[in-house]
């Protein structure tokens, strides 16, 4: 566990001896097959289900809050991609600040490259999950996890249907008409998000959430009515070497989108 965590979580800790109970917070590891099929990839999840009116954090959580931590040990001949992070939403935390993340369920997932040849007949993933949950107080919460798969010729579904409802979450790059231009202005201390929709779509709310938390701002969304510009004024200049690298949430009145940029 890093520094910053331990620091935290023992603050946390001692500001919530007498506090409120803590908020049941559900984990656990799914996979969307039942069994490891050797040179086949599969896809496996973290579950999580925050009570109502709490919320959890994003891989960036904002102006305050910790990001959701996600730590698996992998057997030998199993190579794993990147977390995929379903789109976060805004959250007022106590004091007005702005951060990111989740309410009620959400799967984090990724999917994971397997060897021609495995040696073992079952294979074993563990590791941890840590988390910060917050309404009017904040409470740091962790749980192991783990999941055990037969390595088999042959595999059936398993919980394949959660996670391919959690990619329709999942930004993905402008498409169907989409047009999304991102362009930095005025010494790299603004953002401007141009959105061309499709003919037809109305557009009711842009907003942006950056990847990195060096990228804050006072406000990140645009609440004029069909408005296709978001304005992102940073409280520092972007530095050269970091794009501005984040997730643009289009609501519309036909529902909600989420594309990543740049693409």
């Amino acid at each position: 566990m890093g520094i910053l965590w331990q620091v935290f979580l023992t603050g946390i800790f001692a500001f919530n001896m007498s506090g409120p109970a803590r908020p049941p917070v559900k984990v656990k590891l799914v996979a969307d097959r039942d069994a490891v099929v050797p040179g086949q990839p599969f896809r496996v999840g973290v579950w999580i289900r925050v009570p109502e009116g709490w919320h959890i954090y994003w891989k960036n959580s904002g102006e305050s809050g910790l990001p959701t931590r996600l730590e698996l040990d992998y057997p030998s001949g199993l190579h794993p991609g990147p977390w995929i992070w379903p789109a976060p939403r805004l959250f007022q935390d106590p004091g007005g600040a702005t951060t990111f993340g989740y309410t009620g369920e959400v799967v984090i997932q990724q999917r994971i490259t397997t060897d021609v040849h495995l040696k073992n007949k079952t294979i074993t993933l563990a590791g941890e999950v840590r988390w910060l949950v917050c309404r009017e107080v904040c409470i740091p919460g962790r749980q192991k996890v783990s999941l055990k798969l037969a390595v088999r010729k042959h595999a059936r579904l398993a919980d394949s249907d959660l996670l391919d409802l959690s990619m329709t979450r999942v930004p993905v790059c402008p498409n169907h008409g989409w047009k999304i231009q991102a362009s930095v202005a005025q010494n790299r201390k603004l953002l401007l998000i141009e959105v061309a929709p499709p003919s037809g779509i109305m557009i009711r709310r842009i907003t942006f959430f950056p990847e990195d938390r060096n990228h804050l701002a006072p406000d990140y969304r645009t609440l004029t009515g069909n408005g296709t510009t978001l304005k992102v004024k940073f409280r520092k200049p972007i530095p050269d070497d970091i794009p501005a690298k984040g997730v643009v949430v289009i609501e519309t009145l036909m529902g909600t989108l989420a594309f990543r940029t740049p693409c």
